[in-house]
């Protein structure tokens, strides 16, 4: 379960969404029900966590969707056996001024072409969710407004455990594009590891 710290308007945790009141798109992700599902963690923690050795990290980071005015959603993964390659397994962060929550996860090569759609769709103003038959928490993204400058968006978080975290965030026109190109970074490392899944 993905567990919240405090809630506000813009940051809710409560019953996970139906398929009929979930966003459509590429799909949601389940955490595991033998797997321990859940770090709970005070704010500082994830605050900290976000920001620890950016530089030394920045390309095992496959997701940071940062707000305008604080708040973010992230996926960092660990540094595997061989040097300069992320694993598969990582961490899941959520957070903003009164909602933090960090939950073990993993991605498969496989999954980076289906995040790839969720960014295709959303750049086509349509609301999509990532690994929707998975079993690691799920990610939303709703598009509620585009200006010309900013969309404003909410992303949802939802596990297997009947667990809903929803943070509103209002980002810059090219968060989009910052998302290609860190999944890009991770395509191409991943290339040499995985060549046949990864063509």
């Amino acid at each position: 379960m993905f567990v919240s710290v405090g809630c506000h308007d813009h940051a809710s945790a409560g019953p996970a969404p139906t398929d009929s009141d979930s966003p459509a798109g590429a799909g949601s992700s389940r955490l595991p029900p033998d797997r321990s599902p859940v770090r709970c963690t005070a704010k500082n923690r994830v605050a900290n966590t976000l920001g620890r050795d950016m530089e030394d990290r920045e390309r095992f980071t496959l997701l940071r969707i940062t707000g305008k005015y604080g708040g973010s959603v992230a996926i960092e993964l660990d540094e595997s056996g061989v040097s300069g390659v992320p694993d598969t397994s990582g961490e899941l962060m959520v957070h903003n001024d009164f909602v933090a929550g960090l939950t073990h996860t993993y991605v498969e090569p496989y999954d980076l072409a289906p995040w790839e759609h969720v960014l295709d769709e959303v750049e086509a103003g349509r609301d999509a969710v990532w690994r929707e038959h998975a079993r690691v928490a799920a990610i939303g993204i709703q598009l509620v407004d585009r200006e010309d400058d900013q969309d404003q968006i909410t992303v949802t978080v939802a596990d297997q455990q009947a667990t809903r975290v929803a943070i509103s965030l209002e980002v810059n026109r090219g968060w989009i594009e910052e998302q290609r190109e860190l999944l890009h970074r991770i395509r191409e490392t991943w290339k040499h590891v995985h060549p046949t899944v990864l063509r």
